[in-house]
């Protein structure tokens, strides 16, 4: 039996508590066992300016800051991806000769798993706009106000500058622009 990192695919221990990964074969080799290619696709670094975020960070964690241009590729990004999903789902269903209107076991769950990717990743990404503008990432459920708290979302989300420098979710996403400057005249 083996024991494996689920997001490296690298082994981890062996029955008997056997290290694989303090083992020499392991250190001389650097052996990985590549199951968990899709895994991998969510740790490919995005290369933002002052450090490397991972899809998985950018998408599904709370932790950090975005910009108005960031927040706007992914919100579009996020809207083209769930409609290419729901189109995929509806040939899945034609294929498989579900009725029109109706929807059997496999549709079902392929609609939960779509939306509960779009809701999540939508929830993410605007946290991280709200900590943008120094907000708590609740301030989002200002949405839920019909008309004016869809306005005003659009307006202080999609438009207002962000605060400039550190705030306390972290560094500003566009770099401390006034060191880069100083620094070119020392």
């Amino acid at each position: 039996m083996v024991a494996m990192d689920p997001w490296t695919g690298r082994v981890r221990a062996m029955v008997g508590g056997f290290a694989f990964d303090q083992s020499r074969f392991n250190a001389l080799t650097g052996f990985s066992l590549p199951l968990n290619r899709f895994n991998r696709l969510f740790e490919l670094p995005l290369g933002l300016k002052d450090r490397d975020v991972t899809l998985r960070q950018k998408l599904f964690g709370f932790q950090g800051r975005m910009g108005r241009r960031q927040y706007w590729g992914d919100a579009i990004a996020i809207n083209v991806v769930f409609i290419l999903t729901l189109v995929l789902i509806v040939m899945i269903a034609r294929a498989r000769e579900v009725p029109e209107g109706a929807i059997d076991g496999l549709t079902g769950v392929l609609l939960f798993a779509a939306l509960l990717f779009y809701v999540w990743t939508g929830i993410c990404v605007t946290a991280k706009r709200c900590h943008d503008r120094n907000r708590s990432g609740w301030y989002q459920l200002m949405g839920i106000i019909p008309i004016f708290g869809w306005i005003g979302m659009l307006i202080e989300l999609g438009f207002a500058a962000g605060t400039k420098g550190d705030n306390r979710f972290g560094p500003s996403p566009k770099g401390n622009v006034s060191n880069q400057v100083t620094n070119v005249f020392k």
